[in-house]
């Protein structure tokens, strides 16, 4: 095996950071470069597509590379138009690489149900970098970054960071896997009871938006925000609520959990397998366990302030040095006994 390539996609794709990474903690052992695109003829590599559909969408030489890949979600009944158009193209796709990564127990075994082989399969969860998601350090520095992301200062603040509208043209219909519906209905149960900001990011948020204006919940909307900015807008908020239906992450139950932010989530993708408290997961689409939760901590501060002390010390494990060591451990190590390694 001569060289890694890393096939990223978009450097806006969380995928990208994936990549780097990856690159980022093991270049000192290995030759590793990252590209958008898979380049022309490549030879005796191997070649790691972290994005979801790179592997269905490039052409390689499989005789001649070790083709590593992600499946981070879906299955024969996701609604996600991508996922309907390659699902039945999977079982061939996946069969014929040398290894595949799956982010998350349910995710695994959606692929063996798919018929891939289950020896192909590792396992590898999503990560975080810790030096970049730090707690807020006190309430000075919360306060200033509230005023630079128009926070109210004395406001609690909810958080949502992901695209969730489900086209292409960003018309406002809601994406079906990231339960932008579900959220929105946990959303209106709590500002029932109490006082809520909205801080939002991310591309595609159109859905969300609208219904926070019928539901008359104010909030703040950031469309383009940097990956180096992310940290900020953790340490604006209080909590973070994931109502997804399909996850390979989400990232921002680590990154919530590493910045101190009360994190509550659906058992969907890593918040099926994290072991944070049983209490703060949810099954999906138990909205109603959900909202219950979310006041359970809000109004007991002594064992909020106990949860988010213990999740700082379980996300230590997901960071990305340990990631790559993983993926050293157990993808290069298998990697390099193929034949053509």
């Amino acid at each position: 095996m001569k060289d890694i390539i890393i096939v990223t996609g978009n450097k806006w794709w969380s995928t990208y950071y994936d990549g780097f990474y990856l690159q980022k903690n093991l270049e000192h052992k290995y030759n590793i470069s990252l590209h958008d695109l898979l380049p022309r003829w490549v030879r005796n590599c191997l070649i790691y597509f972290t994005t979801q559909f790179g592997v269905f969408n490039s052409f390689y030489d499989k005789n001649n590379n070790i083709i590593v890949a992600n499946w981070w979600h879906g299955d024969e009944n996701s609604r996600d138009r991508g996922i309907q158009e390659v699902w039945h193209r999977v079982p061939d796709v996946l069969n014929s690489i040398s290894i595949v990564i799956s982010p998350n127990s349910l995710t695994t075994s959606s692929l063996i149900r798919s018929g891939i082989t289950e020896e192909k399969i590792i396992e590898i969860p999503v990560g975080v970098d810790l030096e970049m998601f730090p707690p807020v350090r006190d309430i000075e520095e919360k306060v200033r970054l509230r005023r630079k992301w128009k926070v109210p200062e004395n406001s609690y603040c909810i958080g949502s960071f992901q695209s969730d509208d489900g086209d292409f043209e960003n018309t406002g219909q809601p994406k079906w896997l990231k339960g932008p519906d579900l959220w929105i209905e946990c959303i209106s149960k709590i500002a029932k009871k109490k006082n809520i900001f909205i801080l939002l990011a991310g591309y595609k948020r159109n859905f969300v938006m609208r219904e926070l204006k019928i539901l008359n919940i104010p909030f703040m909307y950031h469309e383009m925000v940097r990956y180096d900015e992310m940290p900020e807008l953790y340490k604006s908020i209080d909590a973070y609520l994931v109502t997804s239906r399909a996850e390979g992450g989400p990232k921002s139950i680590i990154e919530s959990m590493a910045s101190k932010v009360l994190i509550l989530t659906f058992k969907v993708g890593l918040g099926a397998d994290i072991e944070i408290e049983e209490r703060a997961k949810l099954e999906i689409g138990n909205v109603d366990g959900l909202v219950e939760a979310f006041f359970y901590y809000m109004n007991n501060q002594r064992i909020e302030e106990e949860f988010k002390e213990k999740n700082l010390q379980i996300v230590k494990q997901y960071d990305h040095k340990e990631n790559a060591k993983r993926f050293d451990d157990y993808v290069i190590s298998k990697a390099i006994n193929y034949p053509n390694a």
